[in-house]
């Protein structure tokens, strides 16, 4: 978040409001982002929350015209035979960013949304609408303390 340029990350023990709906929620980060991160894991393809994460983010893409989904796989690709045919279609046809592959951050900052001049530092930020479990390989430290540097 502090980088150059630098991005906001939508966390949701720190950026979403208490009292308020969840689903109300998620259709705000997403709609509010540039792009929606998924980290691939066992937990996200449990979990009916993320899938709705997803749901929004892909309908949200298709209405803009913009690939606003990005998969981020931390170890391996998790189990897919559980997972219904649209989203497994989606995640097989879909180029994802292996987290333990050289060139990882490399690799996402080449992905993220461009600004006018990446060298400049920028008034503005870029929100970033990111759905992961913390407990997984790829923790939250890493996201919010890499440089996005020229």
């Amino acid at each position: 978040e502090t980088g150059n340029p630098t991005y906001n990350l939508c966390l949701h023990n720190r950026d979403w409001l208490g009292g308020e709906f969840i689903t109300d929620q998620i259709v705000k980060s997403v709609e509010s982002s540039k792009r929606t991160i998924i980290v691939l894991t066992d937990n996200f393809l449990k979990s009916k929350w993320s899938r709705l994460e997803f749901d929004v983010a892909y309908q949200q893409g298709l209405k803009d015209q913009v690939r606003r989904v990005m998969v981020i796989i931390p170890d391996e690709v998790p189990d897919l035979s559980q997972i219904d045919p649209e989203f497994k279609t989606f995640i097989t046809l879909t180029t994802y960013i292996e987290a333990n592959k050289p060139h990882f951050w490399r690799k996402l900052r080449a992905s993220m949304p461009r600004t006018k001049n990446m060298c400049k530092p920028s008034t503005t930020k870029r929100s970033v609408h990111l759905n992961f479990d913390v407990s997984q390989q790829l923790h939250r430290e890493d996201i919010a303390t890499s440089s996005f540097s020229c």
